[in-house]
């Protein structure tokens, strides 16, 4: 006897079984959603480099509809923290991404945490595999997002500035930004494609005080207070 799983991406496993003949579906696996703290533990241990098997194993258990728990998971009063812990969970989100319904979760996760988004954008400072496939994956989405979000918050200096560093990490090309604009607010277009096509600015590494400012000019709730979901 074997067993296989099947089923659509994101979408949890179906139980196949072969009984020497053609194989029969014989139940639907029906785990336990993934719990947020279990998920923060991971992320944890996966960091510290401590029962990385175990912790990758329920990682892998997430599909599209756990999108809103691992963001919630990886919420944290400290940077460094929820840096760490969105590094570990980047290459779940990127895989989750392969589906409609993953690509729609992860908009929705970023419409209400820009600053998830912030963090993941620093990592492309670090030439960062799973992060350059994740904005790839992401790219429409993500830059229809931001361009929004520009549109809305172009006459405010601290949220715009911080809005087109993040557009420059997701694309660069004027053509594609032209395009993009034109579809999203065409009415503006001439006047924001000229902030996205200025120089990049230099990749440096942040200290926590300023990674915690440029979090807090995409989010102005402050940020401690994500920790109520700790506890």
């Amino acid at each position: 006897m074997s067993v296989d799983k099947i089923g659509p991406l994101g979408a949890r496993p179906i139980l196949r079984v072969r009984l020497g003949g053609a194989p029969k579906i014989a139940v639907r696996a029906e785990l336990p959603k993934i719990a947020v703290e279990r998920v923060r533990d991971a992320c944890n241990s996966l960091a510290l480099g401590k029962q990385a098997y175990r912790s990758l194993l329920y990682l892998s258990r997430a599909t599209s509809d756990d999108i809103p728990t691992l963001f919630e998971a990886s919420c944290s009063p400290q940077p460094q923290e929820r840096w760490q812990r969105l590094w570990v969970l980047c290459p779940i989100l990127t895989r989750l991404a392969r589906s409609s319904p993953g690509l729609r979760q992860i908009r929705s996760a970023f419409e209400n945490d820009m600053a998830a988004l912030q963090v993941l954008a620093k990592f492309a400072d670090v030439d960062a595999g799973a992060v350059e496939r994740f904005f790839k994956r992401t790219h429409d989405d993500v830059l229809d997002l931001l361009l929004r979000r520009l549109l809305e918050y172009r006459r405010d200096e601290r949220r715009r500035q911080a809005l087109v560093l993040l557009i420059a990490v997701v694309e660069t090309s004027a053509a594609v930004l032209r395009s993009a604009l034109a579809a999203t607010a065409p009415e503006y277009a001439d006047d924001l494609l000229p902030l996205l096509t200025i120089a990049a600015e230099p990749s440096t590494r942040l200290s926590s005080g300023r990674l915690r400012e440029r979090l807090l000019a995409l989010d102005p709730k402050p940020v401690s207070a994500r920790a109520n979901h700790e506890r």
